[in-house]
């Protein structure tokens, strides 16, 4: 096995931590004493953590994909056809 498909399995662990902890971003409680311009910076971020949230599940699949091999299943049946 290749060092890379060796780390996938601590990349797809630390991946979902980085999940967990934007999802903590969205769920945290917005103080209603925030000022308009923080208010909007804290909209914004978890704007950007519902990205993330977005950007790395689909990173942990394709990870996951490559460790079962299934990228080279998909490859293989589009050169058949």
């Amino acid at each position: 096995m290749s060092y890379y498909k060796e780390t996938i399995p601590e990349l797809i662990e630390r991946l979902k931590t980085a999940v967990s902890n934007s999802l903590d971003i969205i769920d945290s409680p917005i103080n209603e004493e925030l000022s308009d311009d923080k208010l909007h910076n804290v909209l914004k971020a978890r704007r950007m953590a519902v990205e993330d949230v977005e950007h790395f599940s689909r990173e942990i699949e394709r990870l996951q994909n490559t460790l079962n091999g299934v990228e080279a299943d998909k490859k293989k049946k589009q050169y058949l056809e």
